[in-house]
């Protein structure tokens, strides 16, 4: 859903998820022999309650599952919007964790496009295989499978999705281990309008993650 009354420059922002907690604060080395089923810790990271680092001043802030994590950006004018999928027309966002976590999974909402003002793509850059499910995969939903050269995406040019709707919705599912992977954002739209501003956002859910307690 398109929103104007946030305006942030685009620009690269970084997130550095870490945990205060003993068992996980620790950057340990994972083992490599077999771990105890008694070692792993099944955790939601909710963004209202998670201690997590920003190592970036520019990166946004929200939590709850009503106010998940927002991703947001706004060029200076439409006429700077740009199409190409260079690291300079979008926003990185790289997460990274103090150990590697497993099960890692996270649903990316309100996916959504407005004609002549923005599309959004999401791709995501990982070491560790992924998936991604989209909730809808007609032409009101999205498409794509959310790697960088084939991107989740609004389906249609002018698919504007409320925030309370599942069909701008994507999960996406790590299915190895996990210790950083970078979240690619943009906008698809080339065509500019002095009377529009190109703003636009979507929102991250809370994580899904296992971690090992052991040393």
């Amino acid at each position: 859903m398109n929103e104007t009354r946030h305006c942030a420059g685009r620009r690269a922002v970084v997130h550095g998820l870490a945990w205060t907690a003993p068992a996980v604060a620790f950057a340990a080395a994972a083992p490599a022999m077999a771990i105890s089923p008694a070692c792993l810790r099944s955790v939601t990271v909710d963004w209202s309650t998670a201690r997590y680092t920003r190592t970036s001043a520019t990166a946004d802030t929200a939590g709850g599952a009503a106010n998940p994590l927002v991703l947001h950006q706004s060029p200076r004018s439409d006429s700077d919007k740009r199409d190409t999928r260079t690291n300079a027309n979008k926003t990185v966002t790289t997460f990274t964790f103090s150990r590697p976590v497993s099960g890692l999974a996270f649903t990316i909402t309100d996916i959504d496009s407005k004609t002549a003002d923005f599309v959004d793509a999401v791709g995501i850059q990982s070491a560790t295989v992924f998936t991604a499910t989209r909730a809808n995969t007609t032409t009101a939903g999205v498409s794509g499978t959310g790697t960088l050269t084939d991107p989740l995406r609004a389906a249609g040019r002018n698919t504007d999705v409320q925030e309370s709707e599942s069909r701008g919705n994507a999960t996406i599912r790590f299915t190895g281990d996990v210790t950083s992977f970078n979240l690619h954002y943009w906008n698809q739209a080339a065509t500019a309008s002095t009377t529009i501003d190109g703003d636009q956002r979507i929102f991250l859910s809370a994580f899904q993650l296992t971690y090992s307690i052991c040393p």
